[in-house]
């Protein structure tokens, strides 16, 4: 925060206020919308069948996942284009991404990992141009600008990700030492936040009281 506090001084910008998500402020004004909705009936628990993305909140269709064994085994990709303020899919233009590597948006201000150098408040790339954070993790959109810019992050992941899809899903490079280390730091963060595996069972704990 103070990279952006520093850079309105130096734009000579003004602002009524600045606020971050960690503040307590921001934790009771969403608490509150959220009981809100909660007892509006808008948000509600209900019972869904599919390929669950934790990380993405959301199901993905049959037609987008591959399958092997039981197990998720990759990503069915297409290519869009906006046409009228609609997202339309280009036909035949499909292509497949096999791997057991799954990767996930950081916000645009990173939790700090061990073994991971930092700069500021952000992480220190080896690679920009190619979106390596070190060597076998890559990343995208504002966890790698740093910026929280919505279109900047979107111009972004549009550059980097055929790299990530050709050098990384295509043919993984992270040894087996090292997918034993991520797991442990996703287990890690599991227990930080309550977290057992079961997504339904986790947010139902974590409702806020009515």
């Amino acid at each position: 925060s103070k990279v952006f506090k520093d850079l309105t001084k130096k734009l000579n910008l003004s602002n009524n206020d600045f606020i971050r998500t960690t503040e307590k402020r921001h934790n009771i004004a969403v608490t509150d919308l959220w009981t809100k909705l909660l007892n509006s009936g808008d948000i509600y628990l209900s019972k869904y069948k599919g390929w669950y993305s934790v990380s993405d909140e959301a199901y993905y269709n049959i037609d987008e996942v591959i399958e092997k064994n039981g197990a998720l085994n990759g990503f069915v990709f297409q290519r869009t284009e906006i046409v009228g303020g609609r997202v339309l899919r280009l036909e035949n233009t499909e292509f497949e991404a096999h791997s057991k590597q799954v990767i996930s948006s950081i916000g645009s201000t990173p939790v700090p990992i061990d073994g991971v150098p930092m700069k500021g408040e952000l992480y220190q790339w080896q690679n920009n141009e190619e979106g390596r954070l070190v060597e076998g993790v890559y990343g995208l959109g504002n966890v790698l600008t740093g910026k929280g810019n919505i279109v900047e992050s979107r111009r972004n992941s549009k550059q980097i990700t055929p790299n990530i899809i050709e050098q990384v899903l295509a043919s993984p490079k992270i040894p087996a030492d090292g997918i034993s280390r991520i797991m442990k730091l996703i287990q890690a963060r599991w227990d930080a936040v309550g977290y057992g595996g079961r997504y339904a069972d986790w947010i139902t704990a974590k409702r806020p009281a009515t």
